[in-house]
């Protein structure tokens, strides 16, 4: 009977992943604003600032809707998304406290050396260039956008009250998450998000710092949060049976040792032949041994240490 127990040892693992948790942040690596025009004459793709939301009445109340794109391509595709923010930094106002949000855009878009300026004039833009995003075009002069003004989903993966010029962070949530999830999974549908402010009204534009900003500090900035699954690499490291003691073989133990560089939760892992025990909610880090035993308190009075105690078999 020994020497089946000793065959017939197995260790099931029920949860075969631990994970590890890594924040990255990351830069813009295109932004723009485009300029309500019939013609798609405007564009700001190398200004320092992008512009959201509707103009006054006179210049006749004109949308500016500005785009951002953030290279995720540094995270492994393989990585669960945890929490997205994004932080910008307001510079100009023309109005009180409005309702900004984050949609994911649906077709590429271009940043050309277009220069808008910052502060006063920069919400009339500039003339085009090429590959420059405009209100008509994708890539000016030659692609253009399904729906003149940008093709982005309608509802916002985000949004956020901004007031005066200061710091903003958009807060992680469920539609930024999938977001960043999606262009992590395939970097093909990355086209940033469209950043639209209060259309409804005249006289609700809001500045935001772009990545050609002077100050390193005030760009753009994407936070993401991501775990990565780590394979777990647990071992029988030692296995003691038919003890010297005379009688009930009460010092009999399995050794476990972890053999990985992170710590694995065993809780719901299990021994499915040889003895019968499912791990409570315990933690091995890396390099730490582990011991099950047949008689816990035998263990304790032989060898001076603790042990779990299996419930069957042996």
């Amino acid at each position: 009977m020994k020497k089946l127990f000793f065959t017939q040892l197995f260790l099931v693992v029920t949860l075969v992943w631990s994970f590890a948790q890594t924040t990255v942040t990351l830069p813009s690596s295109k932004d723009n604003t485009i300029f309500e025009s019939a013609t798609g004459v405007l564009s700001s793709g190398a200004g320092g600032e992008v512009i959201t939301g509707r103009t006054n009445t006179n210049t006749n109340g004109l949308l500016r809707r500005a785009f951002m794109q953030f290279d995720a391509s540094s995270i492994p595709t393989n990585a669960t998304i945890t929490s997205v923010s994004l932080k910008l930094q307001m510079t100009k106002t023309s109005s009180g406290t409005q309702t900004v949000g984050l949609h994911r855009v649906t077709s590429d878009w271009g940043e050309g050396a277009s220069n808008g300026g910052t502060g006063n004039g920069s919400g009339n833009g500039a003339t085009a260039m090429a590959n420059d995003a405009t209100w008509i075009h994708t890539f000016s002069p030659s692609s253009s956008w399904t729906t003149p003004g940008g093709d982005y989903v309608a509802t916002a993966s985000a949004t956020l009250a901004v007031n005066a010029v200061g710091s903003y962070t958009w807060a992680s949530s469920p539609g930024l998450v999938a977001d960043v999830q999606g262009w992590v999974t395939n970097s093909s549908t990355n086209f940033g998000w469209a950043i639209i402010g209060n259309e409804s009204v005249f006289k609700t534009t809001k500045h935001f710092v772009t990545k050609e900003g002077v100050s390193a500090s005030s760009r753009p900035e994407l936070s993401v949060t991501y775990t990565m699954p780590v394979t777990p690499n647990i071992v029988i490291s030692e296995i003691h049976y038919n003890g010297p003691e005379i009688g009930a073989d009460t010092t009999e133990y399995i050794e476990l040792y972890n053999n990985g560089t992170s710590a694995v939760n065993l809780n719901g892992w299990s021994f499915s032949q040889g003895v019968t025990y499912t791990f409570p909610n315990i933690s091995m880090n890396a390099g730490d041994y582990l011991v099950v035993a047949v008689d816990s308190l035998a263990m304790q009075n032989t060898y001076g240490f603790a042990a779990y105690e299996w419930t069957g078999g042996g």
